[in-house]
């Protein structure tokens, strides 16, 4: 509607053109200040959540500064004039000693806040602050996850989340203190000679004009690096995990990284260079208003000196006052700068805290999930992942009633992984419906709902913390005789002795020297004790056995056997050995399910399942 008027108005030559776009601008400018204003709230809503007490305590000490540039230019006028009148050496000093007096304790009382106080309330604020991150990425929906933009917004955030929040309220105190030394230094040199300012004030606007410029430029650099700067940083991960170092040594993976990251560091390089004539140019035009600020002040004052007859004290503190109004005023408008930077760095971080998580965010409602062997039930379900459009699961329907065990076989990419994610409720079906002991999956209480299910994964997260803290990661409360028992059926206890370790031991040497570093077999183990250190009423087994030798993979199907029974247990695996067990056998294919029923009924269909199981067993054979 605006729009329309003002085109109007210019048709018509109502007004001229240029006043229309001056209303542009002005409704423009408008805009982006509610925005950064509105930024600056954001970051301060953060910060008052947890150091609201020293926030106030800081902006007290900033009364400090003002002070200390009204001692600094009284001081030095009047001692210059003492000296010229010829008084006194005592009283001059005296005179000195008064004013450094009060500028001590002042100091004092500034730097006693700050290091009494303020380095350990800003690692505490700087802890929280942190931790509202992983709380954001334990709440935000797992199909972000596949999404690049989310990893860019997330690795911005947490490189900038507290830098940007500190920085917003330094805007506030140093806005305080840089505002009260302009008003207090602008007031003295008004009373001895007004002109002076004007000065300052030209030179400050040209210097802001170059830096604003320049701001953009570094901001418009930054952001074609990041892209760049992540694939550095995951090369250098590579290198730096050690799971990844027999890859390395033992395929071409490190010279392809190489040449990927020597890529990535010229294409960074490039970039440097495009930006780097403009913004030196911006700089060099920010000196030079600098230096011709200076001389200009210089012979006026010495213009008044000779010809109006300013004292040398006078002379001399607003020479002084003029770089120090020059250099808080150019404070001030960084103030503004930043405050534009604020707005260019916060977009992503108000863009990951903004994601709407619609299932994560259902955690603590829903219908309550009961105690017991979980029945599950998948009726026509279709899934795909976001982005591809070849469905994962077409029309998949299966009954996994309680207490039994149902073992999902089939080629890799037959969607049964992706079975175990739904059932987690890591994505919502596209069609169709999961049940869990006949409530609607989505209805169901999810926090109760993961509590229920302990998964053991064919790729074994081990994390740098000790042997016990490894296995009860489903529940710290465990007694030590019901893990010292379970560590003993499984074998575990077994491999502790072989590396003369005990439950105490540290895993993985990220931290310690002395950490035990298992095998991928050993790694499984400890993942398959994890789900037996309480009662679930749904165990899923992906892979669990696929890092084992043989014997060690009898004795696991061994153990699984005898603990699994009267629970739901569902087998993921491409080892038909591990699944001829099973209560039932279903044959994945296509994301449907192509044959089921136990492994006899399967063998004597002679279908896919058949075909599969032979062709194994052949493998087996041939390679004894």
């Amino acid at each position: 509607m605006e729009e329309s008027l003002f085109e109007a108005a210019l048709e018509t030559g109502c007004f001229p053109k240029l006043a229309v776009k001056s209303l542009y601008c002005q409704e423009e400018d408008i805009t982006k200040m509610k925005k950064i204003f509105s930024n600056i709230a954001y970051f301060l809503r953060i910060y008052f959540r947890y150091g609201k007490k020293w926030f106030w305590i800081v902006a007290l000490s900033c009364l400090v500064p003002p002070f200390h540039a009204y001692i600094d230019i009284v001081l030095l006028r009047d001692t210059m004039d003492a000296v010229g009148r010829g008084e006194r050496f005592g009283t001059v000093l005296m005179h000195i000693l008064l004013f450094l007096l009060v500028y001590l304790l002042t100091t004092l009382f500034e730097q006693a806040i700050e290091v009494y106080f303020g380095e350990t309330v800003n690692v505490k604020i700087a802890n929280c602050v942190n931790q509202d991150i992983y709380e954001k990425v334990l709440k935000t929906d797992y199909k972000y996850f596949d999404e690049p933009e989310f990893y860019d917004n997330y690795t911005w955030t947490l490189g900038r989340f507290y830098q940007q929040t500190f920085s917003a309220v330094q805007l506030i105190w140093r806005f305080l203190y840089v505002a009260g030394t302009v008003v207090t230094v602008a007031a003295v040199m008004a009373s001895m000679n007004a002109a002076t300012i004007l000065f300052v004030l030209l030179t400050v606007v040209l210097c802001a004009l170059f830096n604003w410029r320049s701001n953009k430029k570094i901001y418009q650099k930054n952001c074609a690096i990041q892209p760049f700067q992540r694939r550095l940083n995951y090369i250098q991960n590579v290198f730096y995990r050690r799971e990844h170092s027999l890859g390395l040594k033992s395929t071409n993976i490190g010279n392809t990284f190489m040449k990927q990251y020597e890529q990535s560091s010229d294409d960074i390089i490039d970039v440097l260079k495009k930006y780097r004539g403009r913004i030196a140019l911006l700089g060099s035009g920010s000196i030079i208003a600098t230096l011709a600020m200076k001389m200009s002040i210089l012979i006026y004052l010495v213009y008044c000196v000779l010809e109006k007859g300013m004292s040398l004290g006078t002379f001399t503190a607003l020479f002084y006052a003029s770089e120090t109004l020059k250099n808080n005023m150019e404070s001030f408008l960084q103030f503004v700068n930043q405050m534009q930077n604020l707005e260019l760095y916060t977009e992503k971080i108000r863009k990951f805290f903004g994601m709407a998580s619609v299932i994560e965010e259902d955690t603590g409602r829903g219908k309550k999930v009961e105690d017991g062997p979980l029945e599950i039930e998948f009726d026509n379900v279709s899934f795909r992942y976001q982005g591809r459009e070849e469905a994962v699961l077409s029309g998949l329907s299966f009954r996994l009633p309680a207490g039994q065990r149902v073992a999902l076989v089939g080629e890799n990419g037959a969607g049964k992984t992706t079975i175990l994610k739904l059932l987690l409720r890591l994505y919502d079906v596209e069609e169709g419906e999961i049940r869990i002991n006949g409530t609607p999956i989505a209805d169901c209480r999810l926090d109760q709902l993961r509590g229920k299910i302990g998964s053991a994964f064919q790729d074994s997260m081990i994390y740098a913390m000790s042997v016990r803290d490894n296995i009860r990661i489903y529940d710290p409360e465990v007694s030590e005789e019901e893990l010292e028992q379970l560590t003993a059926r499984l074998g575990l206890d077994g491999i502790l002795n072989k590396n003369k370790g005990s439950l105490d031991s540290q895993l993985t040497r990220e931290f310690s020297g002395e950490g035990l570093e298992l095998s991928g077999g050993e790694s499984q183990l400890v993942a398959v004790a994890r789900v037996f250190i309480k009662q679930f009423g749904l165990l899923v087994l992906d892979e669990p056995s696929a890092s084992l030798d043989p014997l060690k993979e009898y004795q696991l199907n061994q153990f699984l056997q005898k603990e699994s029974q009267g629970r739901t247990v569902l087998y993921i695996s491409h080892r038909l050995s591990a699944a001829k067990d099973a209560d039932c056998i279903l044959f994945l294919e296509n994301g449907q399910v192509a044959e089921s029923g136990t492994h006899a009924e399967l063998m004597k269909q002679r279908g896919r399942y058949y075909e599969m199981f032979t062709r194994q067993a052949e493998g087996y054979t041939e390679n004894s």
